[in-house]
C-alpha cells in the first residue's frame, strides 16, 4: 500500500523529533522533508509536493498563517494541519476560511494527533473540540486584524527592516546589516507605518513581538 507523504514545519528541533517518532507508529505516512521556518516550509513543500503539511503558526523568517496562505493557493491538493501553542479564535476562524484541514493545540494526546491525520488523509477536516467550541459560541472576536494577517501586508525587505527596529537598530544600523541606503531603510519605515497604521516605534516593537516577527 502506498504511503502518504507528510511534511514536518516546526522552528524547534525537539518538536520536529517527537513528531517523527510518533509518526514511525503510524504504518500508512512517511515523512518526506522537515523545515524549521516559514519560508522553508514553502519552498521545499512547492518541490516534494507532499499529501500533507503538519505546520506551527509561529515560525521565523514568515509565519505560519503566510505560509499556509501562499500554499494553498500553489498546492490545492496538499491538506494543511496547524499544530499551536495558540487558541485563538479569530486566528481558527480566517484558517477555516483559508480551507485548511485541521488545527490541533500542541497539549493534545498523540491519539487524538494521529487520528486527526488519518481523518485528514481521508478527506475530511479535524478541528480539536475546544478550539471549535470556542468558534461555534461565538466568543468575543477581538476586532482589529490579527498581527500575524497584518504582517503579510508588508514586503520581506519591510519585515527585515522592521524585525531591525523591534531590536533598536538605528536606520544606519539597519543600512548597513542589509546592505542598503539609509534613504532607502527610512522609506521602508514610513511604508511600515501606513502599511500597520502605526505611529510611534514602541508600537511597532509591540506588534513585532505579537506577529512572532521577533522573540
Amino acid at each position: 500500500m502506498k504511503k502518504a507523504t507528510l511534511f514536518l514545519a516546526d522552528d524547534h528541533q525537539i518538536m520536529i523529533d517527537g513528531l517523527r517518532q510518533l509518526l514511525q507508529e503510524m504504518d500508512n505516512i512517511e515523512v518526506i522533508g522537515i523545515a524549521h521556518d516559514g519560508l522553508e516550509t514553502e519552498q521545499q513543500a512547492l518541490i516534494l509536493k507532499p499529501d500533507l503539511i503538519l505546520m506551527d503558526l509561529d515560525m521565523p523568517r514568515q509565519n505560519g498563517y503566510v505560509t499556509a496562505k501562499a500554499l494553498h493557493k500553489t498546492l490545492p491538493n496538499t491538506k494543511i494541519v496547524i499544530l499551536s501553542m495558540h487558541a485563538d479564535q479569530a486566528m481558527v476562524k480566517q484558517l477555516m476560511h483559508l480551507g485548511i484541514a485541521g488545527y490541533l493545540l500542541k497539549n493534545t494526546d498523540k491519539e487524538e494527533l494521529q487520528l486527526a491525520i488519518q481523518q485528514v488523509l481521508k478527506g475530511k477536516s479535524y478541528f480539536q473540540a475546544e478550539l471549535l467550541n470556542q468558534v461555534v459560541n461565538g466568543r468575543q472576536l477581538q476586532q482589529e486584524v490579527q498581527p500575524m494577517q497584518k504582517l503579510a501586508l508588508l514586503s520581506d525587505r519591510e519585515q527585515e527592516v522592521l524585525k531591525g527596529i523591534a531590536h533598536g537598530k538605528t536606520s544606519a544600523e539597519i543600512a548597513d546589516d542589509l546592505y542598503l541606503s539609509v534613504r532607502t531603510v527610512e522609506t521602508h519605515r514610513k511604508n511600515i507605518h501606513h502599511k500597520l497604521h502605526i505611529k510611534n516605534m514602541a508600537g511597532l516593537i509591540r506588534f513585532a513581538i505579537k506577529s512572532g516577527l521577533v522573540q
